[in-house]
């Protein structure tokens, strides 16, 4: 075959062919300070263009160990392990890890920054919720200037951890850059930042010195091109619209960017149905660790790529048609329950009765069950029929077998309150809550710290780990996996397992029993479960009695009190603000 030209197709292929498989391999690895948007992106560009193929799986949060997993195989001409930067660091892994290459491998290790003044002062503050607690004036010198424990940590043990990992690398005959050295610092305070800095990252100008600098231990002759002005990563015009919509879609609670995080974390059972739809049908690069429940970056790009698949509006926002394309039959939403939700003859005699609103008492319903009080067994077999929306509260379980006097660690899910503040910071870091909240549960008799919020957020988390409480979709979704729950909480106490679920429309809790006039959890159970109109009837009679039972309740609901509201029919304040928000809706 030939060109236009004149020249050969065939010989020109083959003599790419051949100039690639002569191409030197360079591999970079380790954490963040090795990614696209730090060091190790500015090095990749410079390697490339001096001809290497640049492989680089850098991870965020990984310490020196795990680098030894980023090694996809062993034939490379170059490696750059970045490492130091997190306290699980160790020299004598990263020696490990530069055995396992051949002796013509270059092995290169870049230690970690020091702890640099915060400039970002927003982000860093996003990025580290404990940045909240520290005095405005205090956060850019926070980690230069260290007052508290944590920022001694950080500050001593980066230097601890950089000395040690230049005389491992020395005693082996192990290049090692210093980024202390390439800007002639001694002191952290005096090391450059830029204006996104965070305290113990570098970025633009700063990074591209530092591989400037690792790159002239490969060649004097490599250096990184002059960057021109600090720029963010820059994402499409399709994404960049779907992150400007997504403040409107979550609230018209329509899942998008953001949904099962912060003030949407309610929205996460939600985002996990749809995360597991996505890795179902291979929309997603890493199924690994996708399913987490917060719809980020990763899952946009998922919702995005399905949406054009199917002839959508790449919007970024999981509406019904989005959610439809990928299979998910989600429970209706909080507006369709307010559509569909209004006072009954019961609400609106009771209202009347005891000089009430029957718009809140209607808002209950649409809160707690979409007005729906049974759902099917199987959402992909409805001939199974329907069975009551319950859900299985596993503190509550816990503390009512604690409360009997029985052993609480025969439930397969039980964590105890932490003995010592080391235990508190292991469990506050393994379920991602509060460390400070943790801690106050130290020294705490059993039967008050399992009162506490965050001893109960462990419980329901460990809950799911452990299988407890299996995951189901779509309208199961709400109703099979806490069936499940109870289902295994009867094998341990059945009068306990009754008595930690909520039941019906107005997801009335078992232990109240006897103020609905049932003499036990089981016999309120199979009263509220009976699919015929009298259990139907029964379950708005639960939600109104219950009310009736506390004058507090009553007196609040009256004034339209929510906060108190909340606190006094769901224990959370926070849930009457959203009940406020249901019931305005509702009334417009």
């Amino acid at each position: 075959m030939w060109d236009k030209k004149g020249e050969n197709l065939t010989f020109r292929f083959l003599k790419l062919i051949k100039e690639q498989a002569i191409r030197k391999r360079a591999l970079i690895i380790g954490d963040s300070q090795g990614a696209s948007n730090a060091t190790g992106g500015a090095l990749a560009s410079i390697l490339s263009n001096a001809g290497y193929k640049v492989v680089n799986k850098s991870k965020y949060g990984s310490f020196t160990s795990q680098a030894a997993d980023q090694v996809p195989d062993k034939n490379f001409d170059l490696v750059i392990l970045f490492t130091g930067g997190h306290f699980k660091s160790r020299p004598a892994d990263a020696i490990k890890i530069a055995k396992m290459f051949p002796n013509t491998t270059k092995f290169i290790i870049s230690g970690p920054p020091p702890v640099q003044r915060i400039k970002d002062i927003s982000g860093s503050v996003k990025k580290f919720p404990y940045l909240k607690k520290i005095p405005k004036e205090s956060l850019e010198t926070y980690f230069v200037n260290p007052q508290d424990q944590r920022a001694k940590s950080m500050y001593r043990g980066r230097e601890r951890r950089n000395n040690a990992f230049k005389q491992a690398a020395s005693s082996i005959g192990l290049s090692y850059v210093d980024p202390r050295v390439v800007f002639g610092v001694t002191n952290p305070a005096d090391f450059p930042v830029v204006s996104n800095s965070d305290g113990i990252h570098m970025y633009g100008d700063i990074a591209s010195q530092v591989a400037t600098a690792i790159a002239s231990v490969i060649d004097q002759q490599l250096k990184a091109a002059p960057t021109q002005t600090e720029k963010k990563p820059t994402t499409t015009k399709v994404i960049q619209a779907a992150k400007q919509k997504a403040p409107r879609c979550l609230k018209n609670n329509i899942l998008a960017l953001g949904a099962g995080i912060g003030k949407y974390k309610d929205l996460k059972d939600r985002v996990e149905v749809l995360q597991q739809m996505l890795v179902d049908k291979k929309l997603t690069k890493n199924p690994k660790d996708f399913v987490d429940g917060k719809f980020g970056t990763k899952t946009l790009m998922a919702v995005i790529g399905a949406q054009i698949l199917n002839d959508l509006k790449p919007d970024g926002c999981a509406g019904p048609e989005t959610l439809a394309a990928t299979g998910v039959k989600e429970a209706p939403s909080v507006e369709k329950a307010i559509a569909s939700t209004t006072a009954g003859s019961q609400e609106k005699e009771f209202a009347k009765k005891y000089n009430l609103d029957p718009n809140i008492l209607a808002a209950f319903v649409a809160m707690e069950s979409g007005g729906k009080g049974f759902a099917p067994v199987d959402p992909n077999n409805l001939e199974k029929g329907k069975r009551m929306l319950i859900r299985f509260e596993p503190h509550v379980f816990v503390r009512r077998i604690i409360n009997k006097g029985l052993n609480p660690n025969n439930i397969p899910y039980y964590i105890a309150p932490p003995k010592n503040n080391q235990e508190a910071e292991k469990l506050a870091k393994e379920f991602s809550v509060p460390e400070a909240k943790v801690k106050q549960l130290v020294g705490l008799p059993l039967k008050r710290a399992i009162r506490y919020g965050v001893w109960s957020s462990i419980q329901r988390k460990n809950s799911s780990r452990k299988g407890f409480r299996k995951s189901g979709q779509g309208v199961a979704r709400l109703n099979f996996r806490e069936w499940e729950g109870l289902n295994n909480a009867l094998k341990i106490d059945k009068e306990s397992a009754y008595k930690s679920i909520s039941m019906g429309t107005g997801q009335v809790m078992g232990f109240n029993h006897r103020k609905l006039g049932y003499s036990t959890a089981e016999n309120m159970f199979n009263a509220l479960n009976d699919q015929s109109d009298t259990g139907k009837l029964k379950q708005k009679e639960a939600k109104l009695k219950f009310i009736k039972s506390s004058p507090r309740l009553m007196k609040a609901i009256r004034k339209k009190e929510w906060e108190m509201i909340g606190k006094l029919y769901n224990g959370s304040r926070q849930y009457g603000k959203k009940l406020e928000k249901v019931y305005n809706r509702m009334v417009t």
